[in-house]
Protein backbone atom coordinates (compact mmCIF):
# COMPACT_ATOMS: atom_id res chain seq x y z
CA UNK A 1 0.00 0.00 0.00
CA UNK A 2 2.98 2.38 0.63
CA UNK A 3 4.46 1.99 -2.76
CA UNK A 4 1.10 3.11 -4.14
CA UNK A 5 0.71 6.12 -1.95
CA UNK A 6 4.24 6.91 -2.94
CA UNK A 7 3.91 6.82 -6.56
CA UNK A 8 0.54 9.19 -6.08
CA UNK A 9 3.19 11.58 -5.26
CA UNK A 10 6.71 11.13 -4.04
CA UNK A 11 8.63 14.07 -2.53
CA UNK A 12 10.68 14.96 -5.80
CA UNK A 13 11.85 18.08 -4.50
CA UNK A 14 15.30 19.04 -6.00
CA UNK A 15 17.92 20.22 -2.87
CA UNK A 16 18.44 23.84 -4.67
CA UNK A 17 17.83 23.90 -8.26
CA UNK A 18 14.42 25.27 -8.94
CA UNK A 19 12.10 23.75 -11.25
CA UNK A 20 11.02 26.12 -14.74
CA UNK A 21 7.78 28.36 -14.27
CA UNK A 22 4.81 25.68 -15.01
CA UNK A 23 2.15 26.34 -17.53
CA UNK A 24 -0.50 28.47 -16.54
CA UNK A 25 -3.33 25.45 -15.01
CA UNK A 26 -5.38 25.10 -12.24
CA UNK A 27 -1.94 23.08 -10.49
CA UNK A 28 -0.52 25.86 -11.14
CA UNK A 29 -2.45 28.32 -9.74
CA UNK A 30 -2.36 26.55 -6.60
CA UNK A 31 1.56 26.37 -6.64
CA UNK A 32 1.28 30.33 -6.58
CA UNK A 33 -1.16 30.32 -3.78
CA UNK A 34 0.85 28.15 -1.85
CA UNK A 35 4.47 30.02 -2.69
CA UNK A 36 4.32 31.79 0.28
CA UNK A 37 4.10 28.56 2.37
CA UNK A 38 6.36 26.71 0.69
CA UNK A 39 10.10 24.79 2.70
CA UNK A 40 12.91 26.60 2.46
CA UNK A 41 15.27 24.90 0.04
CA UNK A 42 19.09 25.22 1.32
CA UNK A 43 21.69 26.16 -1.38
CA UNK A 44 23.75 23.02 -1.74
CA UNK A 45 27.23 22.25 -3.66
CA UNK A 46 27.56 21.19 -7.40
CA UNK A 47 28.63 18.15 -6.62
CA UNK A 48 25.65 17.53 -4.19
CA UNK A 49 23.47 18.43 -6.97
CA UNK A 50 25.14 16.00 -9.74
CA UNK A 51 24.72 12.99 -6.95
CA UNK A 52 20.81 14.49 -6.83
CA UNK A 53 20.67 14.39 -10.47
CA UNK A 54 21.67 10.68 -10.68
CA UNK A 55 19.66 9.80 -8.03
CA UNK A 56 16.27 10.66 -10.00
CA UNK A 57 17.56 8.58 -13.07
CA UNK A 58 18.15 5.54 -10.98
CA UNK A 59 15.22 6.34 -9.17
CA UNK A 60 13.11 6.46 -12.61
CA UNK A 61 14.86 3.15 -13.68
CA UNK A 62 13.07 1.88 -10.69
CA UNK A 63 16.97 1.10 -9.44
CA UNK A 64 16.30 2.31 -5.82
CA UNK A 65 19.27 0.69 -4.13
CA UNK A 66 21.66 2.96 -6.22
CA UNK A 67 19.44 6.00 -5.79
CA UNK A 68 19.98 5.63 -2.14
CA UNK A 69 23.91 5.40 -2.32
CA UNK A 70 23.49 8.97 -4.57
CA UNK A 71 21.62 10.15 -2.11
CA UNK A 72 24.64 8.85 0.20
CA UNK A 73 27.15 11.09 -1.68
CA UNK A 74 25.28 13.80 -2.09
CA UNK A 75 24.43 14.72 1.56
CA UNK A 76 28.17 13.62 2.03
CA UNK A 77 28.70 16.96 0.74
CA UNK A 78 25.44 18.52 1.85
CA UNK A 79 25.04 16.40 4.93
CA UNK A 80 21.39 17.76 6.62
CA UNK A 81 19.80 18.86 3.45
CA UNK A 82 15.88 18.22 4.68
CA UNK A 83 15.46 18.06 0.55
CA UNK A 84 17.80 15.26 0.02
CA UNK A 85 16.86 13.51 3.45
CA UNK A 86 13.27 13.20 2.28
CA UNK A 87 14.23 12.08 -1.28
CA UNK A 88 16.39 9.12 1.00
CA UNK A 89 13.83 8.39 3.22
CA UNK A 90 11.35 7.68 -0.01
CA UNK A 91 13.88 5.45 -1.59
CA UNK A 92 14.41 3.82 1.51
CA UNK A 93 10.47 3.57 1.84
CA UNK A 94 10.26 2.23 -1.81
CA UNK A 95 12.85 -0.67 -0.72
CA UNK A 96 10.55 -1.72 1.68
CA UNK A 97 13.04 -0.55 4.67
CA UNK A 98 10.44 1.79 7.03
CA UNK A 99 12.69 1.46 9.80
CA UNK A 100 15.63 3.36 7.41
CA UNK A 101 13.16 5.77 6.23
CA UNK A 102 11.47 6.92 9.24
CA UNK A 103 15.29 7.73 10.54
CA UNK A 104 15.83 9.66 7.38
CA UNK A 105 12.21 11.92 7.60
CA UNK A 106 13.17 12.43 11.68
CA UNK A 107 16.13 14.07 10.29
CA UNK A 108 14.47 16.09 8.18
CA UNK A 109 11.40 17.20 10.12
CA UNK A 110 14.33 18.09 12.84
CA UNK A 111 16.43 19.94 10.74
CA UNK A 112 13.20 21.70 8.61
CA UNK A 113 10.11 21.75 11.02
CA UNK A 114 8.04 23.25 8.04
CA UNK A 115 9.16 20.95 5.44
CA UNK A 116 5.99 20.06 3.95
CA UNK A 117 7.14 17.12 2.22
CA UNK A 118 8.76 15.52 4.60
CA UNK A 119 6.20 15.67 7.46
CA UNK A 120 4.02 14.08 4.63
CA UNK A 121 5.83 11.12 3.48
CA UNK A 122 6.95 10.28 7.04
CA UNK A 123 2.80 9.91 8.17
CA UNK A 124 2.91 7.69 5.24
CA UNK A 125 5.10 5.87 6.64
CA UNK A 126 4.15 5.90 10.20
CA UNK A 127 0.94 4.80 9.23
CA UNK A 128 2.27 1.20 7.22
CA UNK A 129 4.29 0.71 10.70
CA UNK A 130 0.93 0.71 12.11
CA UNK A 131 1.83 3.71 14.43
CA UNK A 132 -1.54 5.68 13.48
CA UNK A 133 -1.62 8.36 16.29
CA UNK A 134 1.88 9.29 15.30
CA UNK A 135 1.05 9.47 11.38
CA UNK A 136 -1.65 11.33 12.31
CA UNK A 137 0.13 14.27 14.03
CA UNK A 138 2.46 14.89 10.83
CA UNK A 139 -0.28 14.87 8.60
CA UNK A 140 -2.08 16.99 10.72
CA UNK A 141 1.21 19.45 10.82
CA UNK A 142 1.29 18.83 7.15
CA UNK A 143 -2.18 20.42 6.26
CA UNK A 144 -1.08 23.49 8.53
CA UNK A 145 1.50 24.18 6.55
CA UNK A 146 -0.09 24.33 3.28
CA UNK A 147 -3.94 23.94 3.87
CA UNK A 148 -4.55 24.28 -0.03
CA UNK A 149 -2.53 20.95 -0.89
CA UNK A 150 -4.63 18.33 -1.17
CA UNK A 151 -1.78 15.72 -0.42
CA UNK A 152 -2.09 15.45 3.10
CA UNK A 153 -5.81 15.61 3.32
CA UNK A 154 -5.87 12.87 0.92
CA UNK A 155 -3.36 10.25 3.32
CA UNK A 156 -5.07 11.32 6.06
CA UNK A 157 -8.41 10.06 4.70
CA UNK A 158 -6.70 6.57 3.63
CA UNK A 159 -5.82 6.50 7.32
CA UNK A 160 -8.93 6.77 8.54
CA UNK A 161 -10.40 4.38 6.03
CA UNK A 162 -7.82 1.61 6.94
CA UNK A 163 -9.03 2.41 10.68
CA UNK A 164 -12.48 1.76 9.96
CA UNK A 165 -13.58 5.21 10.50
CA UNK A 166 -15.18 6.42 7.68
CA UNK A 167 -17.18 9.47 8.98
CA UNK A 168 -13.57 10.75 10.53
CA UNK A 169 -12.21 10.14 6.51
CA UNK A 170 -15.20 12.13 5.20
CA UNK A 171 -14.65 15.09 7.74
CA UNK A 172 -11.21 15.26 6.05
CA UNK A 173 -12.24 15.53 2.41
CA UNK A 174 -15.10 18.35 3.16
CA UNK A 175 -12.28 20.30 5.47
CA UNK A 176 -10.41 19.78 1.76
CA UNK A 177 -13.34 21.02 -0.18
CA UNK A 178 -13.38 24.05 2.68
CA UNK A 179 -9.94 24.72 2.12
CA UNK A 180 -9.89 24.72 -1.96
CA UNK A 181 -13.47 25.31 -3.24
CA UNK A 182 -14.22 23.24 -6.20
CA UNK A 183 -11.20 20.61 -5.98
CA UNK A 184 -12.70 17.28 -6.52
CA UNK A 185 -9.87 15.08 -5.77
CA UNK A 186 -10.64 14.38 -2.10
CA UNK A 187 -14.35 13.66 -2.97
CA UNK A 188 -13.28 11.51 -6.10
CA UNK A 189 -11.18 9.10 -4.66
CA UNK A 190 -13.13 8.88 -1.40
CA UNK A 191 -16.29 8.03 -3.20
CA UNK A 192 -14.91 5.72 -5.34
CA UNK A 193 -13.07 3.88 -2.58
CA UNK A 194 -16.20 3.36 -0.42
CA UNK A 195 -18.36 2.75 -3.60
CA UNK A 196 -15.81 -0.45 -3.84
CA UNK A 197 -16.17 -1.17 -0.51
CA UNK A 198 -20.14 -1.14 -0.77
CA UNK A 199 -20.44 2.40 1.41
CA UNK A 200 -23.32 2.87 -0.94
CA UNK A 201 -24.90 5.69 0.84
CA UNK A 202 -21.62 7.86 1.54
CA UNK A 203 -19.80 6.64 -2.15
CA UNK A 204 -22.94 8.30 -3.49
CA UNK A 205 -23.02 11.25 -1.48
CA UNK A 206 -19.22 11.85 -2.24
CA UNK A 207 -19.43 11.07 -5.88
CA UNK A 208 -22.31 13.44 -6.55
CA UNK A 209 -20.24 16.50 -5.24
CA UNK A 210 -17.39 15.51 -7.14
CA UNK A 211 -19.42 15.02 -10.17
CA UNK A 212 -20.72 18.73 -9.36
CA UNK A 213 -17.29 19.92 -9.45
CA UNK A 214 -15.93 18.04 -12.10
CA UNK A 215 -18.56 17.19 -14.82
CA UNK A 216 -16.33 15.41 -17.32
CA UNK A 217 -15.32 12.56 -14.98
CA UNK A 218 -16.45 9.72 -16.82
CA UNK A 219 -15.29 7.28 -13.58
CA UNK A 220 -17.36 8.86 -11.44
CA UNK A 221 -20.49 9.37 -13.52
CA UNK A 222 -19.80 5.66 -13.91
CA UNK A 223 -19.67 4.54 -10.41
CA UNK A 224 -22.62 6.71 -10.04
CA UNK A 225 -24.61 4.59 -12.23
CA UNK A 226 -23.65 1.29 -10.99
CA UNK A 227 -25.04 2.49 -7.45
CA UNK A 228 -28.27 3.77 -9.05
CA UNK A 229 -28.91 0.45 -10.93
CA UNK A 230 -28.26 -1.76 -7.69
CA UNK A 231 -30.40 0.74 -5.63
CA UNK A 232 -33.51 0.10 -8.53
CA UNK A 233 -33.18 3.84 -9.59
CA UNK A 234 -33.68 3.20 -13.57
CA UNK A 235 -33.80 7.06 -14.21
CA UNK A 236 -31.03 8.32 -12.38
CA UNK A 237 -28.76 5.55 -13.79
CA UNK A 238 -29.94 6.73 -17.54
CA UNK A 239 -29.10 10.24 -16.39
CA UNK A 240 -25.70 9.37 -15.24
CA UNK A 241 -24.88 7.48 -18.09
CA UNK A 242 -26.06 10.23 -20.35
CA UNK A 243 -23.31 12.52 -18.68
CA UNK A 244 -20.43 9.71 -18.96
CA UNK A 245 -21.31 9.79 -22.52
CA UNK A 246 -21.30 13.16 -22.94
CA UNK A 247 -17.85 13.14 -21.23
CA UNK A 248 -16.83 10.37 -23.62
CA UNK A 249 -19.08 8.80 -26.83
CA UNK A 250 -16.69 6.50 -27.65
CA UNK A 251 -16.07 4.42 -24.30
CA UNK A 252 -16.97 1.12 -25.06
CA UNK A 253 -17.98 0.34 -21.37
CA UNK A 254 -20.25 3.37 -21.12
CA UNK A 255 -21.89 2.42 -24.19
CA UNK A 256 -22.26 -1.38 -23.29
CA UNK A 257 -23.75 -0.30 -19.58
CA UNK A 258 -26.12 2.79 -21.68
CA UNK A 259 -27.30 0.08 -23.79
CA UNK A 260 -27.93 -2.61 -20.99
CA UNK A 261 -29.97 -0.12 -19.12
CA UNK A 262 -32.05 0.80 -22.30
CA UNK A 263 -33.41 -2.71 -22.70
CA UNK A 264 -33.75 -2.85 -18.66
CA UNK A 265 -36.23 -0.06 -19.18
CA UNK A 266 -37.81 -1.29 -22.34
CA UNK A 267 -36.17 2.01 -24.28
Amino acid sequence: MLCLALAAGGSGAAPARKAPPPHVDREAMREAMDASERDEEPSASSASYAHYLQSRLMHLEGNHRAAVDELRLALATDDGNPNLLTQLGEEYARLGDLARAERELRRAVERAPTHYAAHVLLGRVLMESGRVPRARQHLRRAMALRPRDPEAYLVLSQLYLDAKDPDAAVKVVEALAHALPGEPSGYRRLGLVLAERGDAARAERLLVKAAERDPGDVEVWSTLARLYEESGRARDTEDALAHALEADPDSREVLLSAGRAALKGGS
